[in-house]
């Protein structure tokens, strides 16, 4: 892969990062607070860390340069400096963990990228668009996505954030609320393409069932999963963009993307994901004058 796709890749990633947080911060509503006398200002504490790791593996080189020449791994760190108050040491690292992932480690407090899922990534992204940069900039969006979802684990468990149901589904949930809620178009395409790729996982097992049917061989799902199925995710993120703006978002409707009876529910959903993320963040996000 030439570097310049690594380039445009990571861009866009940090591009639509960049343009949320501006969004999220400017149309969130300030807490009221009693005035207070003028106090000095004291040095903010850096709680995030970030690591490269050297790889191994040849083919995780490129990635190990690319993300690190543009400073992948600071800008998300900054990122989350200027929207939220994180107080406790945490981690986001690029790794080879050995499997096709990106996941957070309560233990290490550690979000880590792997070098696997960027390999994953760009080979079944290529496998449809022909044009690098075009593929580069869909590797790009659906990294957004995929990589706030980890944002949002790691605020759960250093924020302490209740919940309520499966934390995966409020994973996605955050994901959305951070890069699209506030219709942010960089934002909104990156969930839209977030959602399209988990839909890549479900043709795939349908394929693999549909010959393992063939074969009459026994077909299980994996009903035990801790996420919801990639369809089922699929909807569900489409249903909130729709919902966030639904004369906008019309086309979603007619073109197949939430399904029937979904759009019906999807305006108030929204608004109960929207109202419930900025409830249980208002008192960690910083308030730009």
């Amino acid at each position: 892969m030439r570097k310049h796709i690594i380039f445009i890749c990571c861009s866009i990633a940090i591009g639509v990062s960049v343009f949320a947080q501006k969004t999220l911060v400017t149309n969130s509503k300030k807490p009221k607070t009693p005035v207070k006398k003028s106090t000095p200002v004291k040095p903010v504490k850096n709680y995030i860390t970030t690591y490269y790791e050297i790889p191994d593996d040849s083919s995780h080189s490129i990635w190990y340069e690319g993300f690190k020449e543009v400073k992948f791994l600071e800008e998300m760190k900054n990122t989350l400096n200027s929207v939220f108050k994180i107080n406790t040491p945490m981690k986001l690292t690029l790794k080879g963990c050995g499997m096709v992932n990106a996941f957070w480690d309560p233990e290490e407090k550690e979000l880590k990228l792997c070098y696997e899922l960027l390999n994953f990534m760009q080979d079944r992204y290529r496998a449809v668009y022909k044009n690098e940069d075009t593929m580069a900039t869909k590797v790009g969006q659906a990294l957004a996505f995929i990589y706030f979802h980890e944002v949002g684990h790691a605020l759960i468990d250093v924020l302490d954030i209740p919940l309520t149901g499966k934390e995966e589904d409020a994973a996605d949930y955050f994901s959305f609320y951070f890069l699209a809620s506030n219709e942010v178009p960089e934002g909104v395409d990156a969930a839209m393409e977030g959602a399209r790729f988990f839909k890549t996982f479900a043709i795939e097992r349908d394929s693999i069932n549909a010959e393992k049917l063939k074969k009459g061989e026994k077909v299980e799902l994996p009903f035990w999963d801790e996420h919801s199925f990639e369809m089922q995710r699929f909807y569900t993120i489409f249903s909130l963009i729709y919902g966030s703006n639904p004369d906008k978002f019309d086309y979603l409707v007619s073109e197949g993307y939430i399904g029937e009876r979904r759009p019906i529910i999807a305006i108030n959903e929204f608004k109960k994901i929207k109202r419930g993320w900025d409830r249980v963040l208002k008192n960690h996000i910083k308030w730009h004058k």
